[in-house]
């Protein structure tokens, strides 16, 4: 708890003292899969994540960006577990995403910028044919977010990711699962709207 409130405490501090906040919506398209033990197999369908950004300049060429967001996924697995083919699993996540980003002509919201920082994921349901499988997983998990993006507008811009979750998604200790994804992201800056 403590470390959660060391978080939100400079997080606060940061946002505070930032030169230019802007804030919108952000849409993700997720290609996402399980690496996992050889005994377990998974894949998994597109999935998206819809949510709001807030965003904030610390100078020319270093800014954050705060997502927090509702994923849908769609996993698929098969082992001994699932004797009878291969299941699909639909799965609610809540992600906080906070990523640092790198503006490379050193002006800030112009042109393209390289981005890393973690991802928290909570995971609020996972459902196979309406029976609530949620024991499956951990109920959270950590990632780490790298790529670039670029903003082809004032007010319009688009990532490209790769997430890395380095703790494992599965509760099972049989299996060693950690999550890899590729994510597009597009965001709409609305802060100019209600200026």
């Amino acid at each position: 708890m403590k470390k959660i409130n060391l978080l939100f405490f400079l997080m606060f501090t940061i946002y505070t003292f930032s030169q230019q906040r802007n804030y919108g919506i952000s849409t993700s398209i997720i290609m996402s899969k399980v690496e996992k033990s050889e005994e377990f197999n998974g894949g998994g369908s597109p999935g998206y994540r819809v949510g709001l950004f807030y965003e904030h300049e610390l100078n020319n060429s270093f800014g954050l960006k705060s997502t927090l967001a509702i994923g849908k996924m769609q996993d698929g697995y098969y082992n001994d577990f699932f004797r009878n083919g291969t299941p699909n699993i639909f799965r609610t996540n809540l992600d906080l995403i906070t990523l640092l980003r790198f503006y490379v002509k050193s002006n800030y919201s112009k042109g393209l910028f390289l981005t890393i920082g973690p991802r928290f994921t909570y995971i609020n349901s996972a459902l196979n044919d309406k029976n609530d499988v949620k024991f499956l997983y951990n109920e959270t998990n950590f990632g780490l977010l790298f790529g670039f993006g670029f903003n082809t507008s004032e007010f319009f811009q688009i990532e490209f990711e790769a997430d890395y979750g380095f703790t494992d998604i599965l509760s099972t200790s049989e299996f060693k699962s950690k999550t890899l994804a590729g994510n597009i992201t597009f965001s709409y800056d609305i802060s100019h709207l209600l200026k």
